[in-house]
């Protein structure tokens, strides 16, 4: 349960920093950008992935048998969160969160993609 929580949180972490980068770099004029700022939201939204990183990377050492699962027996807001938030993070911030940073958070997040309830519900990305 500790575990669901602290990925749940790092998740949601990674969902507000982007949310932040979108409107600093995407909303606020550039006179208005203040560069201090901008490196301290990206860095912590760079941190919340690592830990997230490290969470699924540690799932899938020691437990293969789970699948697609990061804590527990069965599917839960940890797993939809982080799903969720690295979609959204690539959808809006690709350019500052690599996938080659995050291997297994952006292969964990295509896994639960490709199943048939996230295929119901898609983002449009137009």
């Amino acid at each position: 349960m500790t575990q669901a929580l602290r990925i749940t949180a790092n998740a949601l972490v990674a969902m507000e920093k982007t949310v932040q980068c979108v409107y600093e770099y995407g909303v606020r004029p550039p006179e208005k950008l203040h560069q201090p700022w901008l490196d301290r939201i990206t860095e912590q939204l760079l941190l919340a992935y690592d830990l997230i990183e490290a969470d699924v990377r540690q799932s899938a050492n020691t437990s293969a048998a789970r699948g697609s699962i990061l804590a527990g027996d069965t599917l839960t807001v940890a797993d939809i969160s982080v799903a969720v938030a690295w979609g959204f993070t690539q959808l809006t911030q690709a350019h500052r969160v690599p996938l080659s940073r995050y291997p297994a958070t952006a292969a964990f997040a295509a896994t639960l993609e490709g199943t048939p309830e996230f295929r119901a519900y898609p983002v449009d990305r137009e």
